[in-house]
């Protein structure tokens, strides 16, 4: 998770930023703006965490010198002779992304403390945008499952499914030498690549090439510089820099991990499938080839594949002939006024269309609970019994 949160908040920072700049944005030129080549304009310092919404102490400072946990003694140093190799610890970092487009800027900066022993790992932060706070936490149990929740305007979203967008990534990694950051040495490997952003979960679609120097000591990572020179696909030309530097480093904190796993492990309820339902444009039922339209139709299903264009219909095609055999309800769920029949050009008898927003669609699935949906490039099927 530790990188992948990185990642994970670059792509949504930049959304949201291009989002804010566009509509107010000059002519279509490539701008011509130099991004910073350091963070040393950085001027927000980290400060007091969120409170989490368990009982118990509050939680923990997140300052450069503040002890995050409830022991003083904090992850060794390594000296300058060979690279460190700190396998846990909690590390507070500052955070900046600048966004260029269109010869317009625009910055998101604030701070995250991350923590991470074993298998276990625990993120929470908050990053300032033109719009307000957003803030960040996550944990992770184990590989595989992953809890983040997001909250603005005391508003919070939870998401099982992960933040990371589909997509591709060709890159090459290089070793660099030695890094030396607040007294530790680690190794400082540059990355340079494409990277195409697609598919199901895709906050937007695009393609562009980037450069990533990421220097670790162990598992601990020091310093971390994206940049980004990409075009999106409604033909924005954007150029993005991020900027993460660890303040900190302390012992794992127990107590914090334990809090947030028992906050994210307790969210809400998964929002029901019938909520949904009521966000459509409008359902359909298969027969006989063609989809006709209803308005008698379940509020419930057994599965729900979620399918945005022909390529994802095609992948789910027999699977949705073999659970209608088994008698299920079934429903294929896609976006907007998306034409059924390119979607699935022949449908079995029984099965229902739903036409929905995106943005809905999507966040009943990302909210949907680790194991309970399978999520691929071009579609998701989500067992709801």
């Amino acid at each position: 998770m530790k990188r992948g949160i990185y990642l994970a908040v670059a792509i949504a920072v930049v959304v949201a930023l291009l989002a804010l700049i566009l509509p107010r944005g000059a002519p279509p030129t490539v701008t011509s703006s130099a991004a910073p080549t350091s963070a040393t304009s950085v001027q927000t310092t980290p400060q007091p965490a969120p409170p989490v919404a368990t009982s118990g102490t509050s939680a923990p400072t997140a300052s450069p010198t503040a002890t995050t946990s409830a022991s003083t003694t904090s992850t060794p140093a390594a000296t300058a002779a060979q690279p460190a190799s700190v396998e846990s610890y909690e590390a507070n970092y500052t955070f900046l992304m600048r966004v260029f487009t269109r010869g317009v800027e625009a910055r998101v900066e604030g701070w995250l403390v991350i923590g991470e022993s074993g298998e276990r790992n625990y993120t929470y932060g908050r990053l300032r945008f033109p719009t307000g706070d957003v803030e960040i936490y996550g944990v992770a149990y184990n590989k595989s499952a992953v809890v983040y929740k997001l909250c603005a305007g005391g508003v919070c979203q939870y998401d099982y499914q992960g933040l990371f967008p589909s997509g591709s990534r060709n890159a090459t990694t290089v070793v660099k030498g030695l890094c030396q950051w607040l007294n530790y040495t680690g190794v400082m490997n540059e990355t340079r690549g494409f990277v195409e952003l697609s598919g199901l979960m895709a906050p937007f679609r695009g393609r562009g090439n980037f450069t990533e120097h990421v220097c670790m000591a162990g598992r601990l990572l020091l310093t971390y510089r994206l940049e980004v020179d990409a075009v999106a696909r409604f033909g924005a030309p954007f150029k993005s820099v991020m900027e993460v530097k660890a303040v900190r480093v302390g012992a794992f904190n127990e107590t914090m991990y334990r809090r947030l796993a028992e906050e994210l492990r307790s969210g809400p309820a998964p929002p029901a499938f019938a909520d949904l339902l009521e966000s459509c444009y409008a359902v359909y039922v298969a027969k006989n080839g063609t989809y006709l339209r209803t308005d008698d139709y379940p509020a419930d299903a057994d599965v729900v594949y979620v399918v945005a264009d022909a390529e994802g219909g095609v992948a789910v095609a027999e699977r949705i002939a073999q659970d209608l055999r088994r008698g299920l309800t079934v429903y294929l769920v896609t976006f907007g006024y998306t034409e059924l029949q390119r979607l699935l050009p022949n449908p079995p008898d029984g099965l229902y269309v739903a036409r929905c927003p995106q943005s809905d669609v999507l966040d009943w699935l990302r909210a949907q609970p680790a194991g309970r949906a399978e999520v691929a490039q071009s579609y998701a099927r989500v067992v709801l019994k």
